[in-house]
């Protein structure tokens, strides 16, 4: 159990390694702006009949368009799919392999390989509107525990694990609904002290079958806040495939 807490831990390394922005220059809206324009000037030259048969056009292109769009917004994990808007988290989940050799860094009072981490790591994200908020997915195979596991004895669980990780403090526990499935989510705030800065944890844990599945939002104190909403955008996602 203590692994899979720490291999979530881990993705609070990936700050030290990322910087990103989204400025958007004159070249790229100019063409938009453009386009509009034309658009506006070409209606307003149409027939009526004319006009309307371009609406139905256009809005059948969107439609395709937007269909294509969240196909590929699409992240396709081992045993479930989450949507993932590119235009707000970017896709860290290649540097799993750097930040795992980092886990030496952080002294959590147990023994884990930056092969465990890598293991169990499914998808990393980072918030492209503020580098210091991110989440990931975590994938443990359980066994046959999965199948009777009770979510509020998980919860008593998951208190008493981390009132033995150094730095953390448990802030407490409930059971949801994603998706329709029963998650346990747990609240832990992380000092400065042992991890580099004062920073709130939420994890979000189900089961299906024999495998257990964290999905933790990670972020400064002052930042948690700013990217929730997208984040709960992405955990409503969530299904399972298999």
């Amino acid at each position: 159990m203590k692994k899979l807490l720490i291999a979530a831990m881990s993705v609070l390394i990936i700050t030290a390694f990322s910087a990103c922005g989204n400025s958007t220059s004159t070249e790229e809206t100019t063409p938009e702006t453009t386009a509009e324009t034309s658009a506006e000037t070409a209606a307003a030259e149409t027939p009526a009949e004319t006009e309307a048969e371009t609406e139905t056009e256009a809005e059948t292109v969107s439609e395709t368009e937007a269909a294509a769009e969240q196909a590929e917004n699409i992240y396709r994990g081992k045993g479930y799919t989450i949507e993932v808007d590119p235009k707000v988290w970017m896709d860290f989940s290649s540097y799993v392999e750097e930040i795992s050799n980092h886990v030496d860094d952080v002294d959590l009072g147990v023994d884990i390989t930056s092969e465990d981490v890598q293991n169990m790591n499914d998808g990393m994200f980072m918030y492209i509107s503020d580098t210091g908020v991110n989440f990931n997915v975590v994938c443990t195979d359980i066994g046959e525990i999965g199948s009777s596991l009770d979510m509020s004895l998980y919860g008593e669980m998951m208190k008493s694990q981390y009132e033995q990780v150094n730095g953390c403090t448990y802030l407490g526990d409930e059971i949801i609904k994603v998706n329709g499935c029963d998650c346990l989510r747990v609240d832990v705030q992380m000092s400065a002290e042992v991890f580099g800065a004062d920073l709130k944890m939420s994890q979000y844990m189900l089961i299906n079958g024999t495998t257990q599945y964290v999905i933790t939002y990670t972020a400064g104190i002052g930042s948690y806040d700013s990217g929730l909403a997208d984040f709960e955008t992405v955990l409503d996602s969530f299904a399972f495939t298999e």
